[in-house]
């Protein structure tokens, strides 16, 4: 009986010490990060001319070509990748048949001005960069008389996205700056 009541003892004892011992208390701190500002960036496309250029050529022939510079600027705080579009209004003619206006971009393929599609460039543009696209055109040698007199007039638009917009397919690699 003893026994029994030593054991009993010391399990009464181990309860009141686990009792204490979960009502020590511990000290705490905290510290408040106050002010953080947070502010959306910018995206801006600028082209020299502005981005809706104006060239008026007239008196085109057959072999004719031509080509102007237009410079490309990123002024918002964004760096940005960009493409230019195409549209064509007024057509009388001049670019449709065997042998119509064509348009290059750079080094890229001649086009017939109605097959033209959206351009996309994959390289990012870093804020404050700049770079040029050499807009060129030609009436093919093989333009006969049916384009004498013919007119037309082109609208390009140049859009602008951040550069990790998935929704471009174009692939993003980052610019390494030493």
């Amino acid at each position: 009986m003893k026994k029994k009541a030593i054991i009993s003892l010391v399990l009464i004892a181990m309860l009141a010490f686990g009792i204490g011992a979960g009502s020590f208390a511990w000290f705490t701190s905290q510290a408040v990060s106050e002010d953080n500002v947070f502010t959306a960036g910018e995206l801006e496309i600028e082209a020299n001319q502005t981005v809706n250029f104006t060239k008026d050529l007239s008196n085109i022939y057959p072999s004719w070509n031509d080509s102007n510079t237009i410079t490309i600027k990123n002024v918002g705080t964004l760096p940005l990748k960009f493409k230019v579009g195409m549209s064509t209004s007024s057509d009388t003619g001049l670019f449709s048949g065997n042998y119509p206006l064509q348009i290059k971009i750079n080094d890229g393929e001649w086009v017939n001005v109605g097959a033209f599609q959206e351009v996309e460039f994959n390289t990012p543009l870093d804020v404050d960069g700049t770079t040029n696209l050499v807009m060129s055109y030609r009436l093919p040698e093989g333009a006969d008389n049916t384009y004498q007199g013919k007119s037309g007039t082109l609208n390009f638009t140049f859009d602008a996205t951040q550069t990790e917009n998935p929704g471009w397919t174009q692939e993003y690699t980052p610019v390494v700056t030493p």
